[in-house]
């Protein structure tokens, strides 16, 4: 009976940019070397037009080889012996790959996520780098700087598939914008759903009830509501007002979602005065902190939260010493879903931001890539790994439990090249059709994903508790359904910066990062707000003005 929901959990894991584990951009690797020569697919060199007759699917008549590296973590599950899930070299996306596609994937070294990196320096040292790869932004910008990433522009426009291609135009570009140098596509996107890490808030409506108060709407409201829970110690004699972490922007038990809600955002390059500006540095991020801190004085927040991480800080929410938490869509599936099966009274709603002033908010998302999907230049058929990744789209849709979730539970999609690829917004899409399923009570056209969805929530609604967290990610008055109200409505505020880090940021933008968010939360435990106006100084002193430069040196070549 729970099969789905253990389907569903690692499926929104995999999609998650803030969650560790699935799907980190290092955990997704996976590389080549060269191939061997093999009969022409039509495609040729990606800098020649590509021949007419490309086919997104189309098989060689004699097989190739791609050689590839990627990373090897131990949450990877094989089963020796079984032909589809024997090893990373022997399993049903590997046969896939050389029975519909006559390509047969090599992986040269499969290291864990500690070794990654200094295996690829070893390889660029030495020239001895794979055709195929998953890499992060550090490794994507020194394989670009080192000329050694195949212009894919034709290739891709040739060879992606539709819904590969709708995948990039549904984060209005976003990805590509990062890859994209002088007009040419410098490797392979890999699209993800991260636009919708949108911030909004989770309140105990059990607890609201008790106290006869409504949601808050403004920041005022939302004081006079902690401060309504704790005298009323609905938590406890040490009722916790909203949990928060040192994670300023984690996902989960975050500032970041009451810095919105006061017009600040946190760490983004955002419009200001026709420029870009680092919004950590700007006047609303002050006046957030002054308010921060008022409420920290005021014992909202438990006094070490700037030394617990957003797990330390979400055991207060689990043990039901606290009634108000923000984060993201996934934030029901941590501790509050934990809060919700061993409190039976517990009943979590999502909430709007409060406002100064109570009217509508607008949030931040991350939109930057989850990894790039390297390959190599002067590699004899690049028209090959635009095939990989359109399979990955087509067979995850047509048989989830075959190359996806098995219904033991076995996540082969981790054995796929590339697997954190994946449609954006693909979580709202669910939302949509387990929207349009409990409205007519038809299943029909949904895929895999949507339906496991759909048969937690209907769990859920039946009184099954320990599916409550899912229905408030896809369910009614859900995360998503606020998320959608927010997309609509164009509420959503991603980086303005699209592109790879600036020399100078590649040099100083640690230092500088945690200068910033050391003061930020200083001033928020008390410090004074100078320490906030003296961070600015030195950022600006120390490389940030000159990243700054650089960074609209890029916007108005835009």
């Amino acid at each position: 009976m729970k099969k789905h929901i253990f389907r569903t959990l690692a499926i929104l894991l995999c999609l998650m940019l803030a969650l560790a584990g699935c799907g980190t951009p290092s955990s997704s690797v996976g590389t080549g070397a060269e191939s061997e020569p093999a009969a022409s697919a039509g495609g040729g060199e990606s800098g020649t037009e590509p021949a007419a007759e490309a086919d997104p699917f189309g098989k060689y008549e004699e097989p190739i080889k791609l050689t590839a590296v990627r990373i090897l973590e131990s949450n990877v599950k094989f089963e020796p012996g079984n032909p589809e899930r024997d090893s990373v070299d022997q399993n049903v996306w590997q046969t896939a790959y050389l029975e519909q596609l006559g390509i047969e994937l090599e992986y040269i070294w499969t290291p864990n996520a500690e070794q990654y990196s200094q295996k690829w320096n070893v390889a660029i040292a030495s020239g001895d780098i794979p055709d195929i790869a998953v890499v992060d932004e550090t490794l994507y910008k020194q394989l670009v700087d080192g000329d050694l990433v195949e212009d894919m522009t034709q290739v891709y426009e040739a060879y992606a598939s539709e819904e590969y291609k709708a995948a990039n135009t549904n984060d209005n570009g976003a990805t590509i914008n990062y890859m994209t140098f002088d007009g040419k596509l410098l490797g392979l996107p890999q699209t993800g759903s991260q636009p919708d890490n949108a911030n909004m808030m989770f309140i105990r409506k059990d607890w609201l009830d008790q106290v006869d108060m409504e949601v808050p709407k403004t920041l005022d409201d939302l004081v006079e509501v902690v401060k309504a829970f704790q005298q009323a110690g609905l938590g406890g004699s040490s009722t916790v007002g909203i949990a928060v972490s040192k994670d300023i922007n984690g996902g989960i038990n975050e500032l970041s979602g009451i810095m919105n809600g006061m017009g600040a955002y946190y760490d983004q390059w955002v419009e200001n005065d026709g420029k870009l500006a680092y919004s950590s540095t700007l006047p609303a991020m002050r006046d957030a902190l002054l308010k921060l801190q008022e409420m920290y004085a005021d014992g909202m927040f438990v006094q070490d939260f700037a030394v617990k991480d957003a797990s330390q800080s979400g055991e207060d929410v689990v043990a039901g010493r606290c009634g108000i938490t923000f984060g993201t869509f996934w934030a029901p599936l941590n501790s509050i879903g934990s809060n919700i099966t061993e409190d039976e009274n517990a009943e979590w709603i999502v909430a709007d931001l409060p406002t100064v002033d109570g009217t509508p908010y607008t949030t931040q998302a991350n939109a930057a890539p989850s990894g790039y999907i390297f390959v190599r230049k002067g590699i004899e058929h690049p028209e090959a790994v635009v095939k990989l990744i359109n399979l990955g789209f087509k067979l995850n849709n047509e048989d989830n439990q075959k190359y996806g979730i098995s219904e033991d539970n076995v996540e082969i999609f981790k054995y796929r090249f590339a697997f954190d690829v994946a449609m954006p917004w693909k979580n709202l899409n669910t939302w949509n059709a387990v929207k349009t399923a409990l409205d007519t009570g038809a299943t029909d056209g949904m895929t895999a994903d949507d339906l496991n969805a759909f048969n937690s929530v209907q769990l859920s609604m039946e009184g099954d508790r320990s599916q409550d967290a899912y229905t408030l990610v896809f369910g009614p008055d859900s995360t998503f359904e606020m998320i959608n109200e927010l997309k609509e409505q164009d509420r959503i505020v991603v980086n303005s910066y699209q592109s790879l880090p600036t020399e100078t940021m590649v040099a100083k933008w640690l230092d500088l990062q945690n200068t910033m968010d050391a003061a930020i939360l200083n001033v928020v435990m008390g410090a004074d707000i100078s320490t906030f106006d003296q961070a600015v100084e030195d950022w600006n002193a120390s490389g940030g003005s000159q990243i700054t430069d650089e960074v609209n040196a890029w916007y108005a070549s835009k």
